[in-house]
């Protein structure tokens, strides 16, 4: 069997939780494509078929990269080894590229199939994009444990009335694990699950629309704290387009598009993080022994809570 030529019945996969997959078995030669990841972040600059790698706030990098059309379907990977070189780092960065979208598509097309996902009209799998989380970089805490990102969700729950392209699914590709810390922990109605992702595998979950989301669950997740070394991975999502509601096209066309996208970006920050500390702006929420601060947009959006609470949060904002 060639590498990348998994049937949607080959996948190893584990639920860790309902609803968060871990696919196993589609990157066994992760290996090579850490140490292409490796060169492109510490030596390409944006030279070959990944883009600039540039600051992600204080976590670490990213790079996006650059277009390119695939002539031949499927993709014969051991073919294309054999049809390049792999001398220099832009085919190995081609080649990292045609592994991660292949094996992504893969573990998507099964876990939307497997969860019957009802996937909104035009919903599409984003480009990937390439990261590195820096070593021991700390932002936050749930009580001893430091946090490299804090828990969120990828879906950004304050724009739930813009008109964009918002996030339904999330998958992570992670190609090493050598380093300490680093586990990517899910905060679900009370529930804390942390895992620790292996080297070439990809993790699955809701992004936190309302869309999807499970039990009427966000599925906030953060990240431990990484030490003893950098933490590579490749965010991939389905999106889809969301067309923005009463709220956001009478505001457009009473302020026009640039200064009611100036008051609207004031209005969606933070509403898609939780707190484990006092927050005067969010709301108490307590599950058991933990107690976490979030958006009262939340029991709006997934609870059908009332909405005074969000005209009150948006006052003198809105019409």
């Amino acid at each position: 069997m060639m590498i990348g030529d998994l049937s949607l019945g080959d996948l190893i996969y584990e639920e860790i939780y309902p609803h968060i997959f871990v696919y196993k078995n589609l990157f066994p030669d992760h290996q090579d494509l850490h140490r292409t990841l490796h060169e492109s972040s510490n030596s390409a600059n944006g030279q070959f078929l990944l883009g600039e790698w540039k600051p992600w706030f204080i976590f670490g990098s990213y790079a996006h990269p650059k277009d390119i059309h695939l002539l031949r379907h499927p993709i014969d990977y051991e073919a294309l080894k054999k049809d390049f070189s792999f001398d220099g780092l832009f085919n190995s960065e081609l080649y990292l590229s045609f592994r991660v979208n292949g094996s992504v598509f893969q573990a998507l097309t099964h876990y939307i199939g497997l969860n019957k996902v009802k996937l909104p009209p035009k919903s599409f799998i984003e480009k990937p994009n390439y990261a590195k989380y820096q070593p021991d970089v700390t932002i936050g805490s749930k009580g001893s444990q430091e946090l490299t990102m804090n828990y969120h969700t990828d879906y950004a729950i304050g724009e739930w009335f813009w008109e964009n392209k918002n996030f339904l699914i999330t998958a992570t590709t992670y190609m090493n694990d050598n380093y300490d810390g680093g586990e990517i922990s899910f905060f679900v109605n009370g529930d804390i699950i942390s895992y620790k992702p292996e080297a070439g595998s990809i993790v699955v979950f809701p992004s936190g629309s309302p869309l999807y989301a499970p039990g009427k669950n966000p599925y906030f997740h953060g990240v431990h704290k990484v030490t003893g070394g950098s933490k590579y991975l490749i965010r991939s999502y389905v999106r889809y387009p969301q067309a923005g509601n009463d709220l956001w096209h009478k505001n457009l066309e009473k302020y026009g598009e640039s200064e009611w996208r100036k008051i609207a970006e004031q209005m969606v920050k933070g509403h898609n993080m939780i707190s484990f500390e006092h927050n005067d702006e969010r709301v108490k929420k307590t599950y058991g022994n933990i107690t976490i601060w979030q958006s009262p947009l939340v029991d709006f959006l997934y609870n059908n809570g009332a909405y005074d609470a969000v005209e009150e949060m948006y006052k003198d904002k809105i019409l």
